[in-house]
């Protein structure tokens, strides 16, 4: 396909506020990725140690890390727009100039209009 449109609903209600408050941050075009994790398919095993045996693998460098942390599938986005429960629209770069700024979000829920990358 040519584009990949997609609603994603963030629920904030069991956030800490700093947290929640770095998702009210997520705005128009920045990019996400949506990782699926099956928790009951996680090892929990250790990095593996490097070859010099005194150190481990950094989870970058571990090409065993989808498999103790149970990930499943991983999926690039590209926010287009996000609002709030009331649906004012909070990624409006243009609500920064206005008077008063950015509205503060109603509710705890977040709707994401996002575009997946077509090519995955």
């Amino acid at each position: 396909p040519g584009s990949v449109i997609a609603e994603l609903v963030l629920d904030l209600r069991h956030c800490a506020t700093s947290l929640a408050a770095e998702w009210d941050e997520i705005g128009e075009f920045d990019n996400l990725f949506l990782v699926s994790v099956d928790a009951s398919k996680m090892t929990g095993a250790p990095a593996p140690m490097m070859r010099r045996k005194d150190r481990r693998v950094p989870d970058e460098e571990d090409f065993t890390f989808p498999e103790r942390y149970g990930i499943q599938a991983v999926r690039g986005c590209m926010v287009l727009e996000v609002r709030d429960e009331a649906g004012t629209i909070l990624s409006d770069p243009a609500l920064a100039y206005e008077e008063g700024g950015r509205p503060d979000p109603k509710g705890k829920r977040r709707f994401l209009r996002v575009a997946l990358d077509p090519a995955q």
